[in-house]
């Protein structure tokens, strides 16, 4: 008998207001190196970003709260953020202007469970 040692977990950070999105990306994260930790309000990115200490961070634009393009940039130019490849995962199609802002990867919405593992893996290979 061996063992094979356990892939290290990996936090990825959802800032998105539907919950029931999130819910779906843990259910494609299930079995998979990735942890989802979700919070709804941007305003609360750069806390969550020193708090959990993300791989990932997956972004909607769309928030209650704050600009998406805004938080975007601040995450960009934050020493704890700057570094951490950033999905946007929207429904609003400007692909040009995500990546131009620093997005590693845009991502439309819907997702199904393939794109959204892939995409994760992607990101977390070309760091």
């Amino acid at each position: 008998t061996f063992g094979l040692p356990a892939a290290e977990e990996k936090t990825v950070l959802v800032i998105d207001d539907n919950v029931d999105l999130v819910h779906f990306y843990r259910r494609y994260t299930e079995d998979t190196q990735y942890q989802i930790v979700h919070i709804r309000e941007g305003q609360r990115a750069l806390w969550a970003v020193e708090t959990y200490r993300p791989a990932i961070i997956v972004l909607d634009v769309m928030l209650p709260d704050i600009d998406g393009w805004d938080l975007l940039t601040q995450l960009r130019h934050h020493r704890q953020s700057q570094a951490i490849p950033i999905i946007v995962c929207s429904v609003v199609r400007r692909e040009e202007l995500a990546l131009s802002l620093g997005a590693k990867v845009y991502l439309p919405k819907p997702v199904r469970r393939q794109e959204f593992v892939r995409t994760l893996d992607q990101v977390l290979t070309s760091r």
